[in-house]
């Protein structure tokens, strides 16, 4: 019971903070706006988007070369569902709701739940540590102002060489899971397998940042040379939202960190904290888009087994 009660509060307390950053996040966009006229090439924005699209379908083809590596090889067009249908639990506290939502619709696909939670759980770890030494390296420095901040990417990138380095501790985890759950037919996690994925994973990271490059160019004067300071800011302000399990989807701690890295980085006429606002709306709307695509596939399945 104490347990539970506590966890309530850190929930509270925790969805306070990150209210309060997206307040004040708003209020520097607000600013901004004030300060000068704010133009918008809805154009760039509407292909940000789709090239926003283009880089989750990726994404998406990395969870399953994941899926295949502990023994599930699936079609794409089932990975789809799994990931955008499990993809809304991102919006409630707490990041486990994203694997219960892997652990739902892979009964209702068939496919082992231990499994794709098991790999939901690799995913989210290789998410944060990839992107952790993404952001690092493509905008160093950056964090100088923030210790405990530099502190938190140091330990997550350092993280994340454990299972690269001990890939048996990922098999060993795997290996004392409850039976029931079905993943006693994993196979062992091996080095290359690891490594393959870490490269798969921050290749994406690159992408993500290049969408975002091009969703920023809609606001300012945003050009290739500014592409690793941008991805630094974006992939940083990402996994900071991925870390903090009480934000859901990371709303208001994204934004907020990403408004402050923005500052640092953009040019002069590029509204930072009016972009990280719209950028939630910007990635809202391509998961959206994706999400369509998925119900779009799995009509076109139950039309044609019907």
């Amino acid at each position: 019971m104490r347990g539970s009660t506590l966890l309530r509060v850190i929930q509270i307390v925790g969805g306070g903070v990150a209210l309060a950053l997206l307040i004040l996040t708003g209020r520097s966009a607000w600013a901004e706006v004030a300060d000068q006229v704010l133009r918008v090439r809805l154009d760039t924005a509407a292909l940000a988007v789709l090239s926003l699209v283009v880089t989750l379908l990726g994404v998406i083809a990395v969870w399953r070369v994941l899926l295949s590596d502990l023994g599930v090889p699936l079609p794409y067009g089932p990975t789809l569902q799994l990931w955008s249908f499990s993809n809304l639990g991102r919006y409630l506290p707490g990041k486990v709701w994203q694997v219960v939502g892997l652990v739902v619709v892979s009964r209702d696909l068939g496919v082992p739940p231990g499994v794709v939670a098991t790999g939901g759980f690799i995913a989210l770890g290789l998410a944060i540590g990839t992107g952790a030494i993404v952001g690092a390296l493509a905008l160093p420095g950056a964090l100088a102002g923030i210790g405990w901040a530099s502190v938190a990417v140091v330990l997550l990138a350092a993280g994340l060489f454990v299972p690269v380095v001990w890939p048996g501790v990922v098999t060993w985890v795997i290996g004392r899971l409850p039976a029931a759950l079905g993943c006693a037919g994993i196979p062992p996690i091996r080095r290359a397998t690891m490594l393959r994925l870490v490269a798969l994973f921050v290749v994406t990271w690159f992408a993500h940042g290049a969408s975002f490059l091009h969703f920023s160019a809609a606001f300012g004067s945003v050009g290739w040379s500014d592409l690793p300071g941008f991805t630094g800011a974006y992939v940083l302000a990402h996994v900071t939202g991925l870390v903090a399990v009480f934000a859901p989807g990371g709303l208001g701690v994204r934004e907020g960190m990403l408004g402050h890295l923005l500052t640092s980085v953009a040019p002069t006429d590029l509204p930072a904290h009016v972009v990280a606002v719209a950028a939630r709306l910007w990635s809202i709307a391509a998961e959206a888009l994706v999400l369509v695509l998925a119900v779009t596939s799995r009509l076109l399945v139950r039309r044609g087994s019907s």
